[in-house]
């Protein structure tokens, strides 16, 4: 039968369609296992070890980005509390506050792994943290007010009933002896270090808040030593410091960069230009 009679023509049109229904089967096949592909190489686990790095390194840009991409892509994964974290640590970096808090009260309020919950009250009590610091520096009103907030939280991460995360609530307990004696409240701090070391024995933290006691008890002997001349000593914060060093420090995420001193009174403008989550 030739193609040219009425008949041939119609069994053509109705190869040619077929052959291209073929095709389109075969592209989008190809599409989807190129996808799943790009989906399996995509390990969160390893995107989270990448991200951690680029944040210690100061690449908070591509920090963010990798952060990000578990964020938006392996929300059910266990790197993903992780992943959030990281990214509230770039948005306070950058500048943008309340993005960064927002991110912490939602997974407060999610719930997914009640054991961790701890650790992301403690997140949530350096938000006010650092407040306080950026509010010392400028000038403003609302420190204390501040240190009150973080306080509060700390206290949420201690009192949290499910879990048992020893450590973080440990960390929480020391750090609320430190922020009693940036208010000046030192009899307070006392009882907060020695909350830690008798609720939380045998933890790192516990350690420190022996260390921090003993640096009370010199200080009292000091004063005991010299005479009543110099009592106004024991409550002059120049005799016990708060640590503000490694805030907070508690794992798996990054530390977070370490406090400008207090003699730089100037305050830098925030960087609000935050880069835009691409994914490739």
């Amino acid at each position: 039968m030739s193609i040219f009679t009425p008949k041939g023509g119609i069994l053509m049109k109705r190869a040619m369609l077929l052959s291209g229904v073929i095709f389109l089967l075969l592209i989008s096949c190809a599409r989807k296992q190129t996808g799943e592909t790009t989906q399996q190489q995509l390990d969160p686990a390893k995107l989270l070890e990448q991200a951690n790095q680029l944040y210690a390194q100061g690449n908070l840009d591509d920090a963010f980005r990798a952060y990000g991409l578990i964020y938006e892509r392996f929300p059910t994964s266990r790197e993903y509390i992780d992943a959030v974290i990281g990214l509230s640590r770039c948005y306070s970096d950058y500048g943008n506050y309340e993005k960064s808090f927002d991110l912490l009260y939602n997974l407060v309020r999610e719930n997914m792994v009640p054991s961790r919950v701890p650790e992301i009250y403690i997140e949530m009590a350096r938000y006010f943290e650092v407040n306080a610091g950026i509010s010392s520096v400028a000038g403003l009103s609302n420190e204390e007010q501040d240190y009150e907030k973080a306080v509060e939280y700390y206290q949420k991460a201690i009192d949290y009933p499910n879990s048992n995360d020893l450590d973080a609530k440990a960390y929480a307990q020391l750090r609320i002896g430190e922020l009693y004696i940036q208010m000046g409240r030192f009899k307070d701090a006392i009882l907060a270090f020695k909350a830690t070391t008798t609720s939380f024995p045998g933890t790192e933290w516990a350690k420190v808040a022996e260390e921090r006691l003993q640096e009370f008890r010199e200080a009292l002997d000091k004063v005991l030593q010299e005479g009543p001349s110099s009592a106004s000593a024991a409550t002059d914060t120049a005799t016990v410091t708060a640590d503000t060093t490694n805030l907070p420090a508690t794992p798996p995420p990054p530390a977070p960069p370490q406090k400008t001193e207090k003699s730089d009174t100037t305050v830098a403008p925030p960087d609000t230009s935050k880069p835009e989550l691409q994914f490739k």
